[in-house]
């Protein structure tokens, strides 16, 4: 695809404003600040592993990027839209001249150990594993480094958080083993290496939106070539969003992602054989070819199907609604992607996040705009007028409650 192809979707993009403000009358959203989140990681370092003189050190931090239509790029290179919030990831490293590398993760008091001839053991969780994946790919063969990791970004929002890591260990070992080299592979190795430590694939456009995500736009990220465009964000008087965590922290079970890739592969190549010859990819679907395209592939393709083209051809409408600010539309798309998923994706939503959604759409003549399951139904990303979310928020928290007896935490994005 042409190196303009983004912006031909989307059109010209003008100079950003700010989101990092609260709106006179709501509360202050509370963010850790990138140079806490940095301090943090090397106040973590320090503690619990000992300072050695003279030895090689970095940093490296990197935005959490919310996915507001991308994760339908796990299954195949769609577009994707992003938008990131103050806050992030932050990674400290030091060389270290021990027999394996170290590493800890802020506020848990256990570490991890790794070198070549011991693999970690089977229960080290894949945040371990990606740390340790990255330093393998980007540190000099032989080089050992102890790492401590501060993170600021919603567990729940695991996708979200991966990459985040995955970009700020890698520019971490970067600053510590080559800081005068601009390694142009950086997302391209941090995604290895984060495929590596999920034991599954993961879409690149998350890695690309944490590289260059700022918390004053949005990313529209091409899956196939790369690209990443940034968006105008909304005024600050016109849109917030609200997080609320419905599940504890999760990681995809890596044979369904498998499965889901594999249907959407197997589609492809029918489609091709029945008629759509010149599809390189399943983004090159056209909605008015969707009925042809869906009724000339298997009954048990026909849902995943739908749902993947449809996510695809929203993301650039998305991307027109930001630009023409029309945040009723915005918040339609949001409503009719997760609606889509419920129906056709499967699997993907649970009751308590169907909750919140259908909790939302309720407020739209009141406020708000609409709501999405993020990661696989264990969050909700809620957008509405800035007065409104807030009393949104503490009437799904009260809801939830009384219906399900949870304490769900709620936060202003």
């Amino acid at each position: 695809m042409p190196s303009e192809s983004i912006r031909n979707r989307a059109g010209a993009v003008s100079r950003l404003t700010s989101l990092t403000k609260a709106p006179q009358g709501v509360p202050e959203r509370s963010f850790e600040a990138p140079s806490s989140l940095m301090e943090r990681a090397r106040t973590t370092l320090e503690k619990h592993f000992e300072v050695v003189g003279g030895a090689r050190s970095g940093t490296g931090f990197a935005h959490g990027s919310m996915s507001l239509l991308a994760e339908h790029t796990h299954y195949f290179d769609g577009f994707a839209l992003f938008f990131s919030i103050p806050s992030g990831t932050a990674v400290a490293m030091r060389a270290s001249t021990g027999e394996a590398s170290r590493l800890a993760f802020g506020r848990d008091d256990r570490t991890w150990t790794y070198d070549p001839d011991h693999p970690l053991p089977d229960t080290a969780p894949p945040p371990v594993r990606i740390v340790f994946e990255t330093l393998r790919r980007l540190a000099p063969e032989d080089a050992r480094a102890d790492v401590a990791v501060a993170n600021a970004v919603p567990f729940s929002c695991a996708d979200a958080y991966i990459a985040a890591l995955g970009v700020a260990t890698a520019h971490a070992c970067r600053e510590t083993f080559s800081p005068a080299r601009e390694d142009r592979r950086i997302c391209e190795l941090a995604h290895e290496a984060v495929e590596a430590g999920l034991g599954h694939s993961f879409s690149p456009a998350f890695l690309v939106a944490a590289e260059q995500g700022r918390p004053e736009q949005y990313s529209f990220v091409d899956a196939a070539t790369l690209e990443c465009m940034p968006l105008e964000a909304p005024p600050e008087d016109a849109l917030a969003f609200g997080l609320v965590e419905t599940g504890d922290r999760t990681f995809f079970e890596a044979g369904a992602v498998a499965r889901k890739r594999k249907m959407a592969s197997e589609a492809a190549i029918i489609l091709r054989r029945k008629g759509f010859g010149t599809m390189a990819s399943l983004r090159d679907l056209e909605h008015r070819d969707l009925p042809v395209a869906t009724d000339s592939v298997p009954l048990r393709l026909r849902p995943a199907l739908r749902w993947l083209v449809k996510e695809n051809q929203r993301v650039p409408k998305l991307v027109g609604a930001i630009q023409r600010k029309d945040w009723q539309f915005f918040g339609a798309l949001l409503l009719m992607s997760d609606a889509s998923t419920r129906k056709d994706w499967g699997g993907t939503t649970t009751d308590v996040s169907d909750s919140v959604v259908d909790e939302v759409d309720a407020m739209t003549l009141d406020g708000m705009y609409g709501a999405f399951s993020v990661n696989r139904g264990r969050a909700v990303v809620m957008a509405g007028q800035p007065f409104v979310v807030p009393h949104c928020l503490d009437r799904v928290q009260a809801g939830l409650k009384r219906k399900f007896d949870m304490d769900v935490h709620v936060r202003l994005l």
